[in-house]
């Protein structure tokens, strides 16, 4: 699942968010946690934000995984990359 949101001003968690990625012309900050969690293996999630027109576009996406392989979140990722935000009215 990914879900990603436009939030004005300041990020929820900015200092939880270690992590870093160049995503086009802007940093990425990011963190990944892992939780181990019934019959359907680890499940990972992915936080990131990136400061777009005077907001935060947030990026939530996680993976469930039995058989111990690392998710692929380079579909989160392209879409967070190509995210535009336009004012509706």
């Amino acid at each position: 699942m990914v879900e990603i949101k436009l939030t004005p001003g300041h990020g929820r968690d900015a200092t939880a968010l270690t992590e870093r990625r160049p995503l086009g012309a802007t940093i990425a900050r990011y963190r990944m946690t892992r939780e181990t969690v019934g019959s359907g293996g680890e499940e990972t999630a992915l936080i990131v934000e990136v400061q777009r027109g005077g907001g935060v576009i947030r990026l939530e996406a996680s993976a469930q995984r039995d058989d111990g392989a690392e998710p692929d979140f380079e579909p989160a990722w392209s879409a967070l990359a190509t995210a535009r935000c336009t004012e509706t009215r």
